[in-house]
């Protein structure tokens, strides 16, 4: 990815550290595709729901999850 006037300047002028070398990472993690928006998971994925860890960035961490339905919309119990 081609950085930006004001980062090499900033470097530069060695206000931020030099990030030029920093490999890019946003080839990496290529998204897979656009999936179409739903309010829910699918109920077959309840048992076993997928999702990724944010804050384990830039590693792949996924955490899983068992979804319980409720009647309640507004406690979220």
């Amino acid at each position: 990815m081609k950085r930006s006037w004001i980062e090499t300047f900033s470097e530069s002028l060695r206000l931020i550290p030099k990030i030029s070398d920093r490999p890019d990472w946003s080839e990496e993690f290529i998204m897979e595709g656009p999936r179409k928006l739903y309010k829910y998971p699918d109920p077959s994925e309840w048992n076993d729901f997928i999702e990724l860890d944010s804050l384990a960035w830039p590693e792949k961490k996924e955490r899983h999850y068992s979804i319980v339905p409720t009647t309640c919309f507004n406690c979220e119990s």
